[in-house]
């Protein structure tokens, strides 16, 4: 289509799709997280949600200076938000907390974290 467009468009959507696949640093904070995050949904494959604090592992496991240590749930939020991934109202039980769908998960798993992390 680009080229239909004619002109300059087909190096543009060309650099365009370069930057956009480029893939994030193996060691970046987001990258190490979902690693820690593949670990702890391994460990029970057939479970398809999981609250914030399900995720506390990943959390801990991340001792990073920027965020002064820890990160809580709002650091690992903002996070996942960067990989596409929001955490949703999800109903557990009688109850309903934030978290995520293993399901949101499976494309950065995929992109970002072909293998995990042994974690604590």
């Amino acid at each position: 289509m680009a080229q239909a467009a004619g002109d300059a468009w087909p190096e543009v959507v060309h650099q365009a799709s370069r930057t956009h696949r480029r893939p994030p640093d193996e060691d970046s904070i987001g990258t190490l997280l979902l690693r820690d995050l593949k670990t702890i949904m391994a460990r029970e494959p057939a479970r398809e949600r999981y609250s914030m604090a399900d995720l506390a592992p990943a959390q801990r496991a991340l001792d990073v200076p920027e965020f002064h240590g820890t990160l809580n749930s709002r650091d690992l939020g903002r996070i996942l938000r960067g990989y596409g991934i929001r955490a949703q109202t999800i109903r557990f039980g009688d109850s309903t907390a934030k978290g995520y769908y293993r399901t949101q998960f499976e494309d950065a798993f995929a992109r970002y974290a072909e293998e995990s992390r042994e974690i604590g």
